[in-house]
Formats: C-alpha cells, sequence, structure tokens
C-alpha cells in the first residue's frame, strides 16, 4: 500500500492496497483503502473499453493508469506501489497486450530495430519502455528529443522552467508508444520521473499537431485523440520545434491504421 496521493505527471489516487489479474478479455483490479466502513472496490476493464495504458515511476514510486470507457464517458484506473514491485504491474501489462496481439505475425520488414530505438530515446527511457514490449512487436519508427528550458512569468516575476520535457514517440507494429520525462525538471538536475503511454491502435481517432509556444523556444505539441463509443480522452506530448520533421516522419507510419487516417495540425 502506498500512503501517497499521487506523483508526477498528474497522476493522482486514493492510498490503498490493490490486486490485478489479467485474464483472456479484461483487467481486474481491487482496491482497499483500510478504513472501517468502506468496504473494497473491483472493477473489471474489457480490453475492448481501453483507451490508453499508463506505465511510469519516480525513484520509489511506481504506478499503472488504466483509461477506458464505460457507460459513455472516460474513466481511469490508478494504481500506485513500491517500485521494487513493479515487474508484477508490467507482467500484466504485457499479458494484455500479448493477448491484444493473439498470435497475430507481421508480415512487413520493420524500418528500425530495438536496439536502434534504445540508443534513440536513451538508457532512462528504454528502462521504462523495454518491459512493456511483447514478443512478435516489431518497430516501424521513432523519434526523440531533449528538454526544453525557457522562462515563464508566474505572479510578476519570471521563473525557469521546463518548457517541455525530454521524450519520445515510438510506431510499432502493435501500438504508438509515447515515452515522457518529468515535465518538472529543471537543467542540469536528475530527472528520475519517467512516463510511458501505450496506445491501441482501434482507440486512435486522430492525431493532430499544435504550437503550444509561449515565449521563448518554439514548442509544438502532439495531440493524440482517443475513443470509443463516444467516450474520448487526450493525450498531449510537446516537443521541441526543431524536431517537427522526425516527429512528422515517425507518425507517417501511422497512415491507414485502422480508424486514424491523418496527422493534421491545430491552429
Amino acid at each position: 500500500m502506498w500512503v501517497g496521493q499521487g506523483g508526477p505527471f498528474g497522476i493522482r489516487a486514493a492510498p490503498a492496497s490493490h490486486g490485478i489479474a489479467t485474464t483472456d478479455h479484461r483487467f481486474i483490479i481491487s482496491a482497499n483503502r483500510h478504513i472501517a466502513g468502506e468496504p473494497p472496490t473491483l472493477v473489471s476493464i474489457p480490453f475492448s473499453a481501453v483507451l490508453c495504458v499508463e506505465s511510469g515511476s519516480a525513484l520509489m514510486l511506481g504506478w499503472l493508469v488504466i483509461r477506458f470507457m464505460e457507460a459513455g464517458s472516460a474513466r481511469s484506473a490508478t494504481v500506485l506501489y513500491r517500485a521494487l514491485g513493479r515487474k508484477h504491474c508490467l507482467t500484466a501489462v504485457r499479458a494484455y497486450r500479448t493477448a491484444l496481439r493473439g498470435g497475430r505475425a507481421d508480415r512487413r520488414e520493420p524500418a528500425t530495430r530495438w536496439t536502434d530505438v534504445s540508443k534513440r530515446i536513451g538508457e532512462r527511457a528504454w528502462e521504462e519502455l523495454e518491459p512493456l514490449l511483447v514478443e512478435g512487436e516489431e518497430p516501424l519508427a521513432a523519434a526523440s528529443w531533449k528538454a526544453v528550458h525557457g522562462w515563464r512569468r508566474r505572479r510578476r516575476a519570471e521563473h525557469l522552467s521546463c518548457l517541455a520535457p525530454a521524450g519520445a514517440i515510438v510506431v510499432s507494429s502493435d501500438a504508438l508508444l509515447v515515452v515522457g520525462g518529468d515535465p518538472n525538471a529543471l537543467p542540469r538536475s536528475p530527472n528520475f520521473g519517467i512516463n510511458a503511454v501505450c496506445v491501441p491502435f482501434d482507440a486512435l481517432r486522430a492525431a493532430s499537431l499544435v504550437d503550444v509556444t509561449t515565449s521563448g523556444p518554439c514548442v509544438l505539441a502532439l495531440r493524440l485523440e482517443l475513443g470509443r463509443e463516444g467516450a474520448t480522452e487526450t493525450v498531449l506530448t510537446p516537443f521541441p520545434g526543431e524536431q517537427l520533421r522526425e516527429v512528422e516522419d515517425a507518425l507517417a507510419r501511422l497512415a491507414g491504421r485502422l480508424a486514424l487516417k491523418e496527422v493534421r495540425w491545430s491552429s
């Protein structure tokens, strides 16, 4: 039982002891807050309802977030745990991703290899991404970038801030994978927090590029719109403007992937 209320990346959850099971078709997650008069809860999440899965860690804290559709609205189930036990949560995610693959054999030749991806995105990001990959999954394209820092005005004073954390996107044969560093990290400070988001292709409804520059360096963002039967969720990933061509080239590998037809610019 993790006693904290949340962690980096805006992740929040009530302290509870959790149990996680992955079956052929769903996640089953129990939560016990150990409060008198408050019984344990149980949530069942069919794989067909999953919008995306997030997995990350920061020092001793680990987390698993499953965003899913239920009764026409987007919900999430969040598990906070001690990072020393994260192998169990990662096993649950791999079991889910393996079930989605269903023995499918890919026929296309990958444009790159996982060894190339690991070198491109860096050791810390690769440590977070690699345990989520499943047998038979191949990388098709990747883009990565370093953190961008600049000055933001807060309360009539300028403060050095992280405008876009270091990160990467990977298009694999099975999903779109987004890896990002702690958005609060300052220059030359250790970056302990890493978050990985796995988006199944059939939940991806649209991808757009947005200019989110406020002042200083040019900062763009990849906006992913996820949805199933009316439920929607948005994942926004900022990146340096000079990496636009690399990001666009990687996203071009999404062409023709199920529900997503194009990558567009938003005003």
